[in-house]
């Protein structure tokens, strides 16, 4: 039978590391000669839209609930998740119908999303058409146990990028891990060496959310007290103007900088690998849990990372690499190419900082970019994927 496959993306916007990995997914599937078809919620200016029309013009829209949105459910109450699941559920009669017409009148033979949030929207259509589910996790599953062993019922695959991931589920024969690989060839390869006497360029890259850490490192900085001048590069915004109030509490955090360190905000970049040879470090500060008090309010947050995108597009490019060990970190960095601090000891990361304000250009850590590139290449994604239809 011949394969034909319908890709729900669940998200609208900016692309990053999860849209970077199925857009890779995408081009993949039509690589191995399966008939693809891709999905996205109708959005304006979509830059995730953009990238897929660049791979194919034949496109499929849907309208996306606003309660699913594009953030999180992070500080919300199980009342207000449930709420929000059943208002979403509501509002996504209309595309249960078109979609089950679609899969059913095209023929196609699997489903494929990725995260939670493409969980709800392709779920049903597979247990109301019998269609196969593909089901890409990029992140830890925080629903419990009893929800994964529930929905994993109707998956036939269930693909984590590490093995951070798969090893937090409750075990089944239909989890598999497959890393995450990326094409090089538009990468340069950073020569340069630390000079103790110039600033010391740290660059930070991402969604600008309280997952990603970078208010950890600023409130640190507001210490520091060496006599090396640091900058610290910013790449990344804010998911939506929701967010506006995290870019106004890091604004908040970055006018309490000692002269000595230095803030340059960017902007947005999907493609950053240009820009990683001009600094010294990466720096990936993301947490597993936290709570910010601001404006008279507590945010609470969890983490949602599993095989970080931008640490091996830094370490492909000879960047090194200061970060948390959060889920998947340790399958790609080695302590030759960088520093891997503990998450529950903040004070390790902003040791880090001070370690490398003293080093010498001899102690410099030497990144094995082909190492890297290797090991998370294009061909053995493409490769891994292509056993899971055979």
């Amino acid at each position: 039978m011949k394969v034909k496959i319908l890709l729900i993306e669940p998200q609208y916007g900016k692309v990053s590391g999860a849209q970077k990995v199925t857009l890779n997914v995408f081009s993949i599937f039509k690589s191995l000669g399966y008939s693809v078809r891709a999905l996205l919620p109708r959005a304006e200016k979509s830059e995730i839209e953009q990238q897929y029309l660049a791979l194919d013009s034949n496109i499929r829209y849907y309208n996306l609930p606003g309660a699913l949105g594009t953030g999180g459910f992070d500080g919300l109450s199980f009342l207000r998740k449930m709420m929000i699941v059943f208002t979403s559920l509501c509002g996504l009669l209309s595309f249960y119908i078109r979609t089950t017409l679609l899969l059913l009148s095209g023929r196609f033979t699997h489903i494929y999303t990725y995260d939670p949030r493409g969980l709800f929207l392709a779920l049903p259509l597979s247990m109301l058409t019998g269609k196969k589910l593909i089901w890409h996790l990029h992140g830890y599953f925080n629903y419990g146990d009893k929800i994964f062993r529930f929905v994993q019922c109707f998956c036939d695959v269930i693909i984590t990028p590490s093995d951070a991931i798969k090893n937090s589920l409750p075990q089944t024969n239909k989890t598999i891990t497959i890393y995450n690989g990326f094409d090089y060839a538009s990468f340069s390869v950073r020569h340069t060496s630390i000079c103790v006497e110039k600033p010391l360029n740290l660059l930070f890259v991402g969604i600008l959310t309280p997952q990603k850490g970078l208010h950890r490192v600023l409130e640190g900085l507001a210490d520091y007290r060496l006599q090396r001048e640091i900058v610290v590069n910013i790449v990344g915004d804010v998911l939506d103007e929701r967010w506006n109030w995290f870019s106004d509490y890091l604004d908040s955090l970055i006018a309490k900088l000692p002269q000595r360190v230095r803030v340059k905000k960017c902007g947005w970049m999907s493609n950053v690998s240009a820009i990683m040879s001009d600094n010294d470090y990466l720096i990936f500060p993301s947490q597993l849990v936290g709570v910010i008090s601001y404006q008279g309010r507590e945010i609470h947050y969890k983490g949602s990372e599993a095989l970080p995108t931008v640490i091996i597009e830094a370490l492909a490019s000879g960047l090194p690499v200061i970060a948390n060990n959060v889920p998947g970190v340790s399958e790609i960095l080695t302590d030759k190419e960088g520093i891997l601090c503990d998450v529950s000891e903040p004070e390790q990361f902003l040791s880090a900082i001070d370690k490398i304000c003293q080093f010498n250009t001899d102690e410099e850590y030497h990144v094995d970019y082909m190492r890297t590139r290797k090991h998370f290449s294009l061909e053995k994604m493409r490769d891994a994927i292509a056993t899971i239809f055979n």
